[in-house]
């Protein structure tokens, strides 16, 4: 039988497995390129095609913001390399000092201020004090920060009780943090990273000690990566959507049946279009959630129906693999004040990769409970009273070299990547961003062949409502 030639709008006669050969190579191309993009690789080139078609306009975008961004970053490391160069000829002349260790604490490029217990500034060196733009010895016994505020991204004052600082002392551990900015002497601020870890006499917390770099460039950058791939993901989305509807309109049978073969190309087509447009909506969210564009609308909301509705909708693939489900609600969850979306993807992504990544014959756990303010669970300091949510399960286990990439964009460990197709590597990164967000906590325990814990702090206190430009999800 020969085959069948379709006529398009330039007048040409294709077959359709030339049709399906080509969607499928220019699908193939953007689904590389932005994985590339998205995990900050951006040696590639967008693809052109040989002659001009209906993907040439927006890749002709796409490759002009692409060059801006190789141009940011290129600007990035050359300063860098001076930076790098300065310090390691400063390096050089101090070596021959007899004051080496005095003058490292004095010019380190990072900022550094020692505090006693009661935040009382004790010492800081001369970065610290550049970088917060005062005189020498302005810091000098002030109480941490005093008018140098700490706000959030939002622009919010962090309270006295709540600074990482004081958590350090409270607690006795280490905080690291990049979501705060620190205010100058001027008034303006600027984005830092930052480690606070205390000092201890025969066990006893005396003080602590704070160090933070500018890292406003890198934030700058980071932010124009994201705006890049959300900007990619939009152009993107429609024509993929165009395509899938095309393509499921040739399944449907409108214009005509095809043979077998040609009918399975179709589907395959088909499949990996809405896999790409899976891809992109979940590339939409990430960008939203990085930028801090998305809203937040709390409601009350009860819990154990969320759990009941996500197992409800999973449980064909539970049959399917005979898996075990267990429940623990322990005592009575009062309805809290959360974003009903925001609080159903985190439940919906931990229960739907339990059953995933769990073989055959395996057993899921899901546990609720409420834990009051000054407890630790699992190793963890509650601050305020809360509801620990957790799923457990016998499969697969993460790695222990790789777990501490577990919450990474596009991050997917090495003994299932290849047991599941479907998978994105974004799902528990949009959770973590999500829970970091609302002030929660996630963390896991795990060992390979053995299976997974994931653990959830949700504040009983709920979650407050952010204006933004559109929910998760849409």
């Amino acid at each position: 039988m020969s085959e069948e030639i379709i006529q398009l709008e330039d007048n040409k006669t294709y077959t359709k497995a030339e049709i399906q050969t080509y969607i499928n190579k220019r699908l193939e191309s953007l689904n590389g390129l932005l994985a590339a993009v998205a995990s900050s690789d951006y040696s590639q080139d967008v693809p052109m095609a040989e002659q001009e078609d209906e993907f040439s306009e927006l890749f002709v975008s796409i490759q002009l913001m692409l060059d801006v961004i190789r141009e940011q970053v290129g600007e990035l490391t050359v300063f860098n390399k001076e930076l790098e160069a300065k310090v390691a000829e400063k390096m050089f002349e101090l070596t021959k000092s007899n004051e080496m260790n005095e003058a490292i604490l004095a010019n380190i490029g990072d900022g550094l201020i020692v505090v006693d217990a009661h935040l009382k500034i004790l010492s800081a060196n001369r970065s610290a004090e550049k970088m917060l733009n005062v005189s020498e010895g302005d810091l000098d016994h002030i109480t941490w920060p005093g008018k140098y505020v700490v706000v959030n991204e939002t622009n919010t004052v962090v309270a006295i009780d709540e600074l990482a600082v004081s958590e350090a002392l409270r607690t006795g551990t280490i905080i690291h943090d990049d979501k705060h900015m620190f205010t100058r002497a001027d008034g303006s601020r600027f984005f830092v990273f930052f480690t606070a870890s205390t000092i201890k006499q025969e066990d006893t917390v005396i003080g602590a000690i704070i160090v933070f770099s500018d890292i406003t460039l890198e934030k700058e950058i980071d932010q124009a990566k994201t705006e890049f791939v959300s900007l990619a993901a939009h152009q993107l989305r429609a024509p993929l959507s165009t395509i899938s509807w095309y393509v499921e309109t040739l399944l449907d049978g409108d214009i005509g049946e095809f043979d077998n073969e040609v009918k399975e190309s179709l589907e395959q087509v088909y499949s990996d279009s809405n896999r790409l447009i899976e891809l992109v909506n979940a590339l939409l969210d990430v960008s939203r959630l990085d930028l801090g564009t998305f809203s937040i609308q709390p409601e009350p909301v009860i819990l154990v129906d969320i759990i009941t509705d996500v197992l409800r909708l999973v449980k064909p693939r539970q049959e399917e693999k005979n898996l075990a489900i267990k429940t623990d609600i322990e005592g009575a969850i009062p309805v809290i004040n959360m974003d009903k979306t925001l609080t159903r993807m985190i439940i919906d992504n931990l229960i739907t990769n339990a059953i995933k990544y769990t073989p055959k014959g395996g057993t899921v756990s899901v546990s609720l409970g409420i834990h009051k303010a000054g407890q630790t669970v699992e190793g963890v300091y509650l601050n305020e009273d809360s509801i620990l949510f957790s799923v457990r399960d016998t499969g697969y286990g993460i790695p222990s070299y790789q777990q501490g990439k577990i919450f990474q964009k596009l991050f997917r460990a090495d003994n299932v990547k290849y047991k599941d197709e479907q998978g994105t590597g974004l799902g528990l990164y949009m959770v973590k961003a999500i829970i970091s967000e609302i002030e929660g906590n996630i963390w896991f325990e795990s060992k390979e062949g053995e299976g997974t814990v994931f653990y959830v702090l949700l504040p009983m206190s709920g979650m407050k409502v952010r204006e933004g430009s559109k929910k998760l999800g849409e």
